[in-house]
């Protein structure tokens, strides 16, 4: 195969493996394809173990806030009302911390205290062979369905691995990875 060969194989196969974020500018994103950004994407997961699967994301990569921000306009909730949500979204706007979102239907156990420091005491990141602790959390509210836990933000090479403790799940610890090289949104490592 000569060098404009390869080239143009490269050139195609990046574009077929780049989604419609990459081409489709959020607000015209469809409800089908936000489903689809949060269910697969290189910025999310969905968890299965026993019990129900469990959906998480990196919610401070821009393309989720972008689809976290596109679902409340179509589902007609501009905001999430809350003091907490508030609070968290000045905390993403700052650029300083990775956060993992995880989408709880049980959130009564987060008023178990025990379970809440469990969480918090084994909730860990680890970024090419660097470990980092749980900076602080959000809980859901009324309007915002996901738990959110904060990490540092640390520039990521290979990739960003959670091992996280959901209250009140079946099997309560987890893990979930995501690589560098997924995660490039318009040209831009975006975590």
């Amino acid at each position: 195969m000569n060098a404009a060969a390869a080239i143009l194989f490269l050139q195609l196969s990046l574009a077929w493996a780049s989604g419609f974020w990459d081409s489709t500018p959020p607000e015209q994103w469809t409800p089908e394809q936000v489903r689809e950004i949060f269910e697969d994407s290189p910025w999310s997961r969905t968890l299965r173990s026993r019990g129900e699967p469990i959906q998480v994301h990196l919610a401070s990569s821009l393309p989720m806030r972008q689809a976290e921000q596109r679902q409340r306009v179509m589902s007609k909730r501009p905001g999430a009302n809350s003091a907490t949500f508030d609070d968290y979204m000045a905390l993403v706007e700052e650029g300083k911390y990775i956060v993992l979102a995880i989408r709880l239907k049980d959130t009564e156990s987060l008023s178990d205290g025990v379970l809440v420091s469990r969480m918090q005491k084994d909730s860990r990141m680890r970024a090419d062979k660097k470990s980092f602790d749980l900076v602080t959390y959000f809980p859901p509210s009324p309007g915002d369905p996901y738990l959110r836990l904060v990490f540092p933000r640390i520039p990521v090479v290979k990739s960003v691995d959670f091992t996280f403790v959901i209250p009140g799940a079946t099997d309560p610890y987890r893990q979930v990875s995501f690589f560098a090289k997924d995660m490039m949104y318009r040209g831009k490592l975006e975590y």
